[in-house]
């Protein structure tokens, strides 16, 4: 693409100067042309006026029959003219009375013709043919001051189009081709990093456009999902994923809060929700969802999630492990610790200094209650006559 600009530039001023030479090319024949034509025209008229002078000439030696002097002077008049290739006098009936042709033939001639009558009556036909080697050293010499005045014309005009064009266009189209190549390179940049990021990151991230075609995966979602990025990329999100409520229930499009970043432009945040892989097993998630705008426009949405099945299993089972422990300590109250007791009397000493009996402390730091008895060991000490022991 950085290519293709400055070569169109190139190939427009190739254009204007091929349009250039072809139309100098059809000048320059255009000159030559009518300069030929002039020259033979000023040809016609010289060979014409030497007819008119020949015919002078032969006009009375004809009517006396001395044919003689009109080969004679045909002779005399080819050798002196050194433009003539052929003179010649020829009767009527053909037969040629005088003939004159030099040894150096023409590439190029100019052939006329002249009858002479004599009241009314065909005498003798004069013909000239002069070489035109004059006329095209002319024309040659012309043709080529034509052809080098194109070239340096054009070869003038190209350099200053060129010139012009590079100040104009090409060096500032340069430059903002290099300041392109910059953000073209700083885009790459950004989006090498962005990649990287989203490779590395364990959380599962895609993306959709508007419509809800997913655009981009990372490896963590094509883990968490079963599926490959080649894969997703591609297909609606809410149909292949299957977006499911805590209990099971597929969302429909309009309920589902990923997709409705697209059209209220907030992000959304849920846990405990169902996304389901590719081989029909699901997970629990917990993702957040939100729109990507630019420039004021929404141009898709990108989801984070996580699957917290595990988590979500260790915390019932805590929550379980709570729930039997605090019913174990209702049920029971320990007495701990180290107790100050009398070695004598058998009272406790409590947090405030007091002397208690143990029954009665023992009653305020537990839930147990007592049951006032005697053992039979204190009924035989305190009450010997009770017991019918002879001792």
């Amino acid at each position: 693409m950085r290519k293709a600009e400055p070569l169109k530039y190139i190939r427009a001023i190739a254009a204007f100067i091929g349009v250039l030479i072809l139309f100098q090319v059809f000048a320059v024949y255009f000159i030559l042309s009518a300069q030929r034509k002039l020259l033979l025209q000023a040809e016609h008229n010289n060979i014409s006026h030497g007819l008119d002078l020949m015919a002078a000439f032969v006009r009375e030696p004809i009517l006396s029959h001395d044919y003689v002097m009109i080969e004679q002077f045909l002779l005399r008049h080819g050798e002196e003219c050194k433009w003539a290739v052929e003179l010649r006098a020829t009767a009527p009936n053909g037969f040629v009375l005088a003939h004159y042709k030099r040894h150096k033939p023409a590439v190029s001639a100019y052939k006329l013709d002249r009858k002479i009558k004599h009241t009314g009556k065909h005498l003798i036909t004069l013909s000239i043919t002069n070489d035109l080697e004059s006329i095209e050293t002319i024309l040659g010499k012309l043709r080529f001051g034509l052809i080098a005045s194109s070239l340096l014309l054009t070869a003038i005009l190209g350099i200053a189009l060129w010139f012009t064009l590079r100040k104009m266009a090409l060096v500032p189209l340069e430059k903002e081709i290099e300041l392109r190549k910059k953000a073209e390179e700083k885009i790459e940049h950004l989006f090498l990093q962005n990649k990287l990021l989203l490779d590395s990151t364990a959380e599962a991230i895609y993306g959709f456009d508007n419509d809800g075609y997913i655009t981009f995966v990372n490896p963590a979602a094509e883990k968490l999902t079963g599926w490959t990025a080649n894969e997703l990329m591609g297909q609606q999100q809410h149909k292949i994923l299957k977006h499911s409520n805590s209990k099971g229930v597929l969302y429909s499009e309009e309920k589902c809060r990923v997709c409705a970043v697209i059209k209220d432009r907030i992000s959304h945040f849920a846990s405990g929700e169902i996304l389901h892989k590719k081989d029909g097993t699901s997970f629990l998630v917990e993702y957040i969802s939100a729109p990507m705008i630019m420039n004021d426009n929404v141009m898709g949405g990108v989801v984070a999630f996580q699957d917290i099945t595990e988590r979500e299993q260790k915390a019932k089972e805590r929550e379980k492990l709570i729930k039997d422990l605090t019913e174990a300590l209702a049920e029971v109250k320990a007495l701990s610790g180290l107790l100050p007791i009398c070695t004598s009397c058998k009272k406790i000493r409590d947090d405030k200094g007091y002397w208690n009996q143990i029954e009665a402390y023992i009653r305020d730091h537990s839930e147990a209650e007592f049951s006032h008895s005697i053992c039979p060991e204190c009924v035989k000490k305190l009450y010997p006559d009770f017991t019918g022991d002879d001792k």
